[in-house]
């Protein structure tokens, strides 16, 4: 399952492309014409993730979620006004839960998207007529290394080199900064 989702996932953030707008139904075209076309909103990003990953035999759920600009949902009475996008959410048969959105594509499947982090969703299962509220979390930490390689010459002057690793949301965000800032 995790190959599976890792390949379709990286498959659709790469070909579709989200044309900036958070939403949690695909708007007036129907999926093929998005497809085809290769730019939708939020939702229709995700529900092409979500045809292709169901094809492939992945169990996935869809998540109604709020993010950090839109506000808290009222968990006492949720409507679609208290969200604004919508996300899936798959279980591999070896138990590791992703909450995935390829709308952007500096994502990745394993971290919930940065603006939906500590926010609530509500869980719905298709096929099934029950829903549930959730907290978005990621209990992964953030990690970055830097690698010094330094040498101070006689006549004061430092020369070296410096590697960065990052991971998780760093990550996320340098693959942001690279693409906009360039090498």
């Amino acid at each position: 399952d995790e190959q599976k989702i890792a390949f379709i996932f990286d498959k659709v953030k790469t070909t579709m492309k989200w044309n900036g707008v958070n939403w949690v139904g695909p708007g007036e075209a129907d999926l093929a014409d998005i497809w085809e076309k290769k730019i939708g909103n939020s939702a229709a990003v995700n529900l092409v993730l979500y045809n292709y990953l169901r094809a492939t035999g992945v169990k996935c759920s869809l998540i109604y979620a709020s993010t950090r600009d839109h506000g808290k949902v009222k968990d006492e009475l949720p409507t679609l006004e208290n969200f604004n996008t919508m996300v899936l959410q798959t279980t591999t048969t070896a138990g590791q839960t992703y909450i995935l959105d390829a709308s952007n594509k500096y994502n990745n499947y394993r971290n919930p998207p940065w603006s939906l982090l500590n926010c609530r969703g509500m869980n719905v299962i298709p096929d099934s007529t029950s829903s549930s509220m959730m907290d978005i979390v990621d209990k992964t930490p953030s990690r970055e290394a830097l690698f010094v390689s330094a040498e101070i010459k006689p006549d004061g002057k430092l020369t070296g080199t410096v590697h960065i690793n990052s991971f998780g949301y760093h990550r996320m965000e340098l693959l942001e900064q690279y693409d906009k800032l360039g090498e």
